[in-house]
């Protein structure tokens, strides 16, 4: 670690080696230290280092060596670690734009338009053809070249079908914060008379399912005519 950084990210592996050379195992965290999320494990080396890595030991998944422990207690603080965004899931880079999709739309609407979507949705036929638009460019997309831009048109056409519900058929809009491993992101659901809708769920189920039915089983799932 260069000596004017605060932190380190590093693969769970790596960092559990990193513990291990310093003379710990990792049975050997420290109970006094936690994170919000309560899905990490810390420890505190000798030299006042301080690692975290995720409570379920992913070998992949990012840990991160911070330099001191007023380092580690900062982002802790902040309740949000730094593992970098290509290592972040779509609600966990976009928590804050999520939570917010309701007054800035030009978050999941700039995505769509590149289909040539218009929005905002006005009734269910439009919907549809969105839908299918959607579905139609996930399929012509390779799963592993493009995954993070697949999840954000599902989910930019989620939004927007959220918004159609809540505007036009008087759903109101439930956000509830969750966790990754270490970052807060917010699950979006919908409800109405007892019924709780989660539509960017059901959106990534049938859009990538790609079968012929899917459209019409979507449609059903969510009560849309």
């Amino acid at each position: 670690m260069k000596k004017d950084t605060l932190y380190e990210v590093k693969s769970t592996k790596e960092c559990i080696a990193y513990i291990e050379n310093a003379g710990l195992s990792i049975h050997d965290d420290d109970p006094n230290l936690s994170i919000k999320s309560k899905s990490g494990v810390i420890y505190v080396l000798p030299n006042g280092e301080v690692v975290l890595v995720p409570s379920n030991f992913d070998l992949d998944y990012p840990g991160i060596i911070f330099k001191n422990k007023s380092a580690f207690e900062h982002y802790a603080a902040r309740d949000f670690f730094p593992i970098g965004e290509d290592n972040m899931t779509w609600f966990e880079r976009y928590n804050k734009q999520i939570r917010q999709f309701r007054k800035s739309p030009e978050f999941y609407s700039k995505a769509l338009k590149t289909l040539d979507i218009t929005l905002p949705f006005k009734n269910a036929e439009e919907i549809k053809s969105a839908f299918l638009k959607v579905q139609s460019f996930i399929a012509s997309t390779n799963p592993k070249d493009f995954s993070f831009e697949r999840v954000h048109i599902i989910y930019s056409f989620g939004l927007a079908v959220t918004n159609y519900f809540i505007d036009y058929k008087g759903y109101k809009l439930l956000l509830k914060k969750g966790y990754e491993n270490y970052n807060p992101i917010t699950n979006i659901e919908i409800e109405k008379e007892g019924m709780v809708k989660d539509v960017l769920y059901t959106c990534l189920i049938y859009i990538e399912t790609c079968s012929p039915d899917s459209l019409k089983v979507f449609v059903r799932s969510l009560n849309l005519n």
